[in-house]
């Protein structure tokens, strides 16, 4: 038989049996106390020297043990404390039974504190995981497991007999008035106590208690049942603390050291939890170990246990975005925005002629000598603006605004026109032709105009002439009084008075209402803000003047092909735009159907070539001949998207089917019964087959994943036809066909838009029209 007759008895549930008739005690251990003749280990391989010494203390009957050298040497001891045995010793008294922290088992929340403030600075040298705390009572064990990291186990003596760790901390937990140590004052629990360690061993508790203690006068049934027989509790503790004393391994401080640099005396560890006292390391040696990641030596003041702080010493790097060595601080990458890492060297800086250091240049940060001298400018433009302001001041201004018919040989009226109606984009479905054009001359909204642009941010740049298309009242009342705010909440960009550089963009009829007029004004834009994206769709809904002026703005420029299909630009304040003249027009409709070119229908023809004269501002679209308008209309709206002029086009086909035609003027009929303003957009389409294109032409688009038709290129934004809203986007997926199909396509509920590209959902809503040739 095999075992440990020292350490726990087997339990007994009933006091009469174990007492009475001495059940507690098991087979093995009457053979030993009937003097059948046994072996005890000698050897131990286990625990440091000093830690055997306890355990003898506690035992006598291991006097005859010995440490096992050539392992026990290998043991080595803590550096972090200058002893590997200590009774860390207090005065706290145990929780009141049934208190919140536990209901029917012992507890010292004090002394838990005690242990967990160990804990913390032991796993500065060992893992966690290295470290056990015991206890003779759950109540202690589930608040201290609380404290603690979870890798710290944390087990009662019962649960804990054969197993071992390199660090053991012992908590008491009892300290009462009455005397009671209950289960720690038997021998066989206190064997298993002093038994765990291997490097090394604390007790936490009350020595005076102990010493002082009455174990037979026990109350609990499970400690009755649990308590020794033949040996007093009180004689076995106050042997233990005796030792301790001799060995000085007892006290309310424990000596502390840093296991990095031993020689450096540090502030004890105390059984005081008073939370002002965290008993902090103070160790003042440098590092001095190397970093993980570099060549360097820490140099900062200790920090034992924990990572290096980022090395601090300088050093030379190359730039990644210059080849000038720069120095900086050895733990940060480059990055040219960041001052710890400029580069100083002045180069030239590529947008103007001044000198800049290098950062500033890669960085794209302005120019500060540019912006100097930009404020100069606006400074002297605004003098100049006031002093015309105190000039016209002097003068009579007349409150009766005139509005003078221009002759249509008059070259101001040649040049409004041609500005109508060259400012034609075919999407829109309209050509425009001025009939009349009368000027407005109002002094005293001019007069306010210039007041305005003295307010600007910047008066630098000269108004431009943009259109605004709106009602005949409205126009009767601008040309008097001015224009005045929206109050409208729900325009793209809030409250503000709309303009557009494209007369046909302005002339539609949801502004117009049928007058068939159009504004052409003189706007101070001043300083603009682009808006080429939209995060949410009512981002901009509730702007208005403050909203610019909090970013140093005058105005808002809606970039075409971004958050709306053309451009569109927006101000805040009702001066900023003056009248300057009204024009009536009439206009023709684009729509491509409505001249068919005789005999096709559901087939591809090519097109006689008009490119000299589409080429030709001056030449106009002669609507009595298909085949010109056709031609001329492809090549305009084509060469007008070509922004980069990389395509030259050498023919043009034209495609027509009576079906679908009829299928997409009916999806264009519910959008307006709907009461939905259409948005159709003359659109880009490649493919690198030319059956594609033929099959396209004469039965349509098909939908990608649907239709019967697979996925070729993707579907990154979602399932619907790819368009591009300029040849470039769709020139890539021509490949060497060098062809590329022009698309009516109604833009409204769009699965996806931005600046380069729509996808359409729906293949009714998609009309092929034009086959474009290029090289």
């Amino acid at each position: 038989m095999i075992g440990d007759h020292l350490q726990l008895r087997a339990p007994v549930n009933s006091y009469d049996l174990e007492v009475r008739h001495n059940f507690g005690i098991s087979m093995f251990e009457r053979l030993i106390n009937n003097r059948v003749p046994h072996e005890m280990l000698h050897a131990q391989k286990r625990m440091r020297r000093e830690l055997r010494e306890l355990l003898q203390i506690v035992e006598p009957r291991y006097d005859s043990l010995f440490d096992h050298t050539n392992t026990i040497q290998n043991i080595q001891p803590l550096q972090s404390v200058r002893s590997s045995l200590y009774f860390i010793d207090h005065e706290y008294k145990e929780d009141s039974r049934g208190s919140q922290n536990q209901s029917s088992s012992y507890s010292n929340t004090q002394e838990a504190e005690i242990v967990k403030n160990l804990v913390d600075w032991l796993i500065k040298e060992v893992n966690p995981s290295d470290i056990t705390v015991i206890t003779g009572y759950v109540g202690q064990k589930k608040i201290i497991s609380k404290l603690v990291p979870p890798a710290v186990k944390v087990s009662t003596v019962d649960r804990y007999q054969g197993d071992e760790n390199q660090v053991i901390i012992l908590s008491l937990v009892r300290s009462n008035d009455l005397k009671k140590i209950g289960f720690i004052g038997i021998r066989n629990r206190v064997v298993v106590m002093t038994s765990r360690a291997k490097r090394a061993f604390f007790i936490v508790g009350n020595s005076k208690h102990l010493l002082e203690s009455n174990s037979a006068g026990t109350t609990s049934t499970e400690e009755k049942n649990l308590s020794s027989e033949n040996n007093s509790g009180k004689n076995l503790w106050a042997n233990i603390i005796s030792y301790l004393q001799k060995s000085k391994c007892i006290g309310n401080f424990l000596a502390r050291s840093c296991s990095d640099h031993p020689y450096i005396k540090i502030n004890p560890f105390s059984s005081n939890t008073n939370p002002s006292d965290k008993n902090p390391s103070s160790c003042t040696a440098s590092c001095g170990k190397k970093f993980d990641d570099c060549v360097h030596i820490c140099r900062s003041f200790c920090h034992r246990g924990s990572p290096h702080p980022p090395c601090q010493s300088i050093v030379m790097k190359e730039s990644s975005t210059c080849s000038h060595k720069i120095p900086t601080i050895c733990f940060l990458k480059y990055e040219n925005k960041s001052p710890l890492l400029r580069c100083d060297e002045l180069i030239e800086r590529p947008d103007c002629s001044h000198k800049a250091s290098c950062w500033a240049v890669t960085s794209e940060t302005e120019c500060e000598m540019c912006q100097k001298a930009l404020q100069e400018s606006i400074k002297k433009k605004k003098e100049e603006i006031r002093k015309e302001i105190e000039r016209i001041q002097n003068l009579p201004i007349s409150d009766a605004p005139q509005r003078r018919k221009l002759d249509k040989n008059d070259p101001e009226f040649i040049s409004v026109k041609d500005r109508v109606e060259k400012y034609i984009v075919p999407a829109h479905g309209i050509r425009l032709f001025v009939t009349e054009i009368k000027k407005i001359d109002n002094e005293k909204l001019s007069f306010e105009f210039l007041k305005q642009r003295e307010q600007l941010f910047n008066p630098l740049s000269e108004p431009q002439l943009l259109f605004h298309g709106t009602t005949t009242d409205n126009i009767n009342s601008i040309a008097f009084e001015g224009f005045k705010l929206s109050q409208k909440s729900n325009n793209l960009f809030g409250k503000g008075i709309y303009f557009a550089t494209d007369s046909s963009k302005s002339a539609q009829l949801i502004y117009t209402k049928g007058s068939y007029k159009l504004l052409l004004c003189k706007v101070a834009l001043g300083s603009t803000f682009t808006i080429n994206n939209l995060v949410e769709k009512d981002q901009y809904y509730n702007w208005e003047k403050k909203n610019l002026d909090e970013i140093g703005k005058d105005s808002i420029f809606g970039i075409r092909n971004g958050v709306v299909m053309y451009d569109e630009y927006v101000v805040y304040h009702p001066h900023q735009a003056l009248p300057m003249y009204e024009i009536s027009f009439k206009e023709v409709k684009l729509d491509c159907p409505e001249i068919p070119l005789h005999g096709i229908n559901n087939d591809i023809i090519t097109l006689k070539d008009f490119s000299s004269q589409a080429a030709n501002p001056n030449i106009m679209i002669n609507y009595k001949n298909p085949e010109q308008y056709h031609y001329m209309t492809a090549y305009i709206f084509f060469t007008r998207l070509d922004a980069n002029k990389r395509f030259q086009i050498s023919k043009i086909e034209r495609c027509y089917s009576s079906f679908l035609t009829e299928i997409y003027n009916k999806e264009k009929k519910e959008i307006e019964r709907s009461g939905k303003i259409l948005e159709e957009l003359l659109v880009c389409h490649a493919t690198g087959k030319r059956d594609n294109i033929e099959n396209i032409a004469k039965d349509g688009f098909k939908v990608g994943g649907k239709d019967g038709i697979g996925i070729t290129n993707g579907a990154a934004h979602g399932t619907g036809i790819y368009f591009g809203l300029n040849p470039d986007i769709s020139s890539g997926y021509a490949r060497s066909t060098q062809q590329m199909l022009l698309a009516h396509v109604i833009a409204n509920d769009f699965v996806y838009k931005d600046q380069n590209m729509i996808v359409i959902g729906k293949k009714e809503r998609t009309l092929p029209q034009y086959v474009i040739h290029y090289r």
